[in-house]
């Protein structure tokens, strides 16, 4: 079906890490020969809550296109979210999973359903879940828009934050606009753990 953008619901856009190099291809994509693709939705009353494709629909409204082709899941929200997660062949960092896993207990799964319905152990939801009480929004904030890799906020600003949360919310503040590699990550946080206070600071 075609659906008007007006009519979608992006409440689940907070759910991957920003690409801007894919962001770009993908939008000249659809310049070129328009959407190949169908974005996922669930309808929501009079509206539909878009589950895949917000890239898709960034690039329709960034051509000032009015519509977008769907394919409308006959599911809850919760049940779309997980066929999707199961279906997608795209590589998730942890936190993105973390989110996924955050946003399905905000629907009321528990631990013991989030492990069975992800074919997971509880120990691996724990873990990632974990994430999310580690890393300050601030901090997730900055993976989620691509300024801190992934990688580099799970192996030194978790640990970081944990030790000293204090610290990891001044590094991140720090840091402001700044595109940091795994690599100069590192650097700072091993310089971090072998200074005296001041050196710290």
């Amino acid at each position: 079906m075609d659906i008007d953008l007006h009519q979608l619901e992006l409440r689940h856009h907070d759910l991957r890490i920003h690409d801007g190099d894919q962001r770009r291809r993908l939008i000249g994509s659809v310049a070129e020969i328009g959407q190949q693709v169908p974005v996922i939705v669930i309808r929501d009353g009079e509206r539909f809550v878009l589950i895949d494709g917000y890239l898709r629909v960034e690039a329709l409204r960034r051509l000032h296109r009015d519509t977008a082709t769907a394919t409308a899941w006959p599911v809850s929200e919760i049940e779309a979210l997980l066929h999707h997660r199961h279906l997608s062949i795209a590589k998730r960092a942890a936190i993105e999973d973390a989110w996924l896993l955050g946003r399905l207990r905000d629907h009321g799964l528990t631990m013991d359903e989030l492990a069975l319905r992800l074919c997971r152990s509880k120990s691996w939801v724990s873990r990632r879940l974990g994430l999310l009480d580690a890393l300050a929004a601030a901090a997730q904030e900055r993976v989620r828009a691509g300024t801190v890799p992934p990688q580099a906020a799970m192996k030194y600003l978790v640990p970081l934050a944990r030790a000293n949360a204090e610290d990891c919310h001044a590094l991140v503040s720090a840091l402001s606009g700044q595109r940091l590699t795994t690599r100069q990550l590192g650097v700072l946080y091993a310089g971090y753990k072998a200074a005296a206070p001041e050196q710290r600071k």
